[in-house]
């Protein structure tokens, strides 16, 4: 009889932690639908992002001019930098030397170049369009001076709107040097667009 007893004791406590197993067990499971459709709520919200949302254009070049020398010119002279070093989203054309505005937006653009004291004075301008961004210069030096390379930059960062021109122009009688460890460069990229 006290078998009996100690038998019924241990099946009601099995029948308690079984009770208790199937209360946590539900208690789970009711967890994992709210989690469920927690979760297709957030992949509906994402995928309804990625249908409205555009992608961020990627641009940046930068080129160098490709040849020993370019100029002096008779006539002021859009520069082609013809050695593309890096071309992403593919807006500056190294036949023309011209950047165009793939999308809406801030963009910055840098020159560089390298000439000698000697050469007549040298000036490059940054245009947008018609417009005229910046300048870079460097003076003829004296003939009491000795020969020696010169160089100079400068830099802006402008609103364009699509299809807007950017070009370097050289103006008459320059001289720009460049070599293969690219001394004279034109460089742009897009900082963000607006709509």
């Amino acid at each position: 009889m006290m078998r009996l007893l100690t038998l019924e004791k241990r099946l009601s406590a099995s029948e308690k932690a079984e009770k208790e197993l199937q209360r946590r067990l539900d208690e789970s499971e009711k967890k994992q639908t709210e989690l469920q459709t927690k979760l297709a709520a957030s992949e509906s919200v994402v995928l309804e992002l990625k249908r409205t949302s555009k992608p961020t254009p990627q641009v940046a070049f930068t080129a160098s001019l490709g040849q020993d020398q370019t100029g002096p010119f008779d006539y002021h002279t859009t520069l082609i930098y013809q050695d593309v070093i890096t071309n992403i989203g593919g807006a500056y054309d190294s036949q023309t030397g011209v950047f165009t505005a793939p999308v809406n937006g801030v963009y910055t653009f840098l020159i560089y170049f390298f000439t000698w004291s000697r050469s007549e004075s040298t000036s490059l301008r940054i245009f947008k369009n018609t417009d005229e961004l910046v300048g870079s210069f460097v003076y003829k030096s004296t003939p009491e001076q000795p020969i020696r390379g010169e160089s100079s930059s400068n830099a802006v960062t402008v609103q364009l709107q699509k299809y807007d021109k950017v070009f370097v122009l050289l103006h008459s009688g320059g001289k720009i040097i460049d070599s293969v460890i690219k001394l004279s460069t034109f460089s742009g990229s897009l900082l963000f667009s607006l709509d």
